[in-house]
């Protein structure tokens, strides 16, 4: 896969610790983008409970001034709703850009990792032959994916399930360590309902940047934590490190 083809413009000639810093930059501008995108969701629900406590307020007055001034309410409500539905135009369109820019992140962060993964997981005594599948979706119910696996590596008696992130994070809505347990569980429990021959399911973590205490948590959680170093990746074992099995 090129950078091409992953729909950015990225100049030629450049290394993969600069393809990384740029994917970092690309996440930073994200982040603004997004952050811009909650502030005019803000502004617009901010204004919207304006407008109907203004409503709220003038609704006795204007049942006494109806008849005199009924064209004039007209006019009102329909500046209402003509900036109401601007700003939800608004807000809807940034949304879709955020949505189209994260699924660039992780396509990206899937090309720079894939080329090395398996070298790296074979210094730690795991063998694959490569890569076995990208976007490997797990079922769910009634047909709907239920889960889904970025990278998935396996051999006769091992699975390794790789999640890929541009800055992994813990806590709330958006903890991608408790996310990526979930996904091994699912797994686990997918390939038994299908009957398939029992293997250990191992999972991993893979990013661009990782802060000390996504790290730690990631460890704590089993689970395989590898980092972007220079032009190349590495998986960081610590003392006493033992991966979880699902």
């Amino acid at each position: 896969m090129t950078a091409a083809k992953l729909g950015f413009d990225i100049p030629p000639g450049l290394t993969l610790e600069k393809l990384w810093e740029y994917l970092y930059a690309s996440s930073e501008r994200f982040e603004r983008e997004k952050a811009e995108s909650a502030k005019r969701q803000a502004e617009f629900e901010q204004r919207q409970a304006e407008f109907t406590q203004m409503l709220s307020d003038s609704h006795k007055k204007w049942e006494e001034r109806f008849e005199h001034s009924k064209a004039e309410a007209d006019q009102r409500l329909k500046e209402i709703d003509r900036i109401l539905s601007k700003t939800t135009k608004l807000v809807q369109s940034n949304g879709e850009q955020i949505g189209g820019l994260h699924n660039s992140f992780g396509e990206m962060a899937e090309h720079l990792v894939g080329p090395g993964i398996v070298s790296r997981f074979a210094e730690l005594g795991y063998s694959f032959r490569g890569i076995a599948e990208r976007q490997h979706k797990i079922p769910g119910k009634k047909g709907k994916t239920s889960a889904e696996v970025d990278m998935l590596l396996e051999n006769e008696d091992t699975i390794i399930a790789v999640e890929v992130k541009s800055r992994p994070r813990i806590g709330g809505k958006k903890d991608d360590v408790a996310h990526h347990v979930l996904r091994l569980e699912r797994l686990r429990e997918h390939r038994a309902a299908e009957g398939r021959p029992a293997k250990r399911i191992l999972g991993a973590i893979a990013g661009a940047v990782f802060l000390d205490e996504v790290k730690s948590a990631t460890l704590a959680a089993g689970l395989f934590a590898i980092e972007q170093s220079g032009d190349t990746m590495r998986i960081d074992i610590p003392e006493g490190f033992v991966p979880q099995e699902w």
